[in-house]
């Protein structure tokens, strides 16, 4: 028997808590609002029509967020169907930038940052190796060689360089 009240009793509670999150000045709901316990990695938000409903242990305290409110912290009981008010934080954001950089980006940045180290003029021992596509028509003692880029032309031209046209 107090093998059984060991093993069970240090476990919480489970409560269904529900509610829902508004604007304080103009009672507007609130959707998606964020609700992190503070006691345990756990949290959830609120819908699109700022209502939540969730099973929690009992005794939690849960920091509310949203972006241009100020924080809450809240403990949140079971059969009290609990209305948040949310005020508007003083420090409201005018404009939010999010600026992300690929890794082609990131790539080019290093490049440049690291070209004098990397000049292929100061490292005798440098080799480029370069895969084109280019097509090759001979006809009658006619070369004509057709590519996206210049290599085709550059081709020709060693070929006539070194005499094997």
């Amino acid at each position: 028997m107090i093998f059984l009240l060991l093993c069970f009793g240090g476990r919480s509670q489970q409560i269904t808590i529900e509610g829902l999150v508004l604007d304080e000045s103009t009672k507007e709901p609130l959707p998606f609002v964020n609700f992190k316990s503070v006691n345990k990695p756990f949290g959830f938000a609120s819908d699109i029509d700022g209502r939540y409903k969730v099973k929690v242990d009992a005794g939690q305290d849960f920091r509310i967020s949203y972006v241009g409110y100020s924080d809450q912290v809240v403990r949140l009981s079971a059969g009290v169907n609990k209305t948040i008010f949310l005020k508007d934080a003083d420090n409201q954001l005018e404009e939010l930038v999010v600026m992300t950089e690929d890794r082609v980006s990131q790539l080019v940045r290093l490049v440049a940052k690291n070209r004098k180290q990397n000049n292929p003029e100061k490292n005798l021992d440098y080799t480029y190796e370069s895969y084109n596509k280019m097509i090759m028509t001979i006809n009658s003692h006619e070369l004509e060689i057709e590519s996206d880029d210049t290599s085709g032309q550059k081709f020709k031209n060693f070929l006539s360089g070194h005499n094997l046209m």
